[in-house]
């Protein structure tokens, strides 16, 4: 489940626009792993 929490949504927007300009994932992908991915606790 991916959760973007307000405070980090300037910054994911910034590495949205990098990666749509440039191709590459790698910096959005470490965005993401870092700050958005959450698991589902059971």
């Amino acid at each position: 489940m991916l959760t973007i929490k307000e405070a980090n949504m300037q910054q994911f927007n910034d590495l949205l626009v990098d990666y749509y300009n440039t191709g590459e994932p790698d910096k959005v992908k470490a965005f993401l792993y870092e700050y958005a991915i959450k698991g589902l606790t059971v």
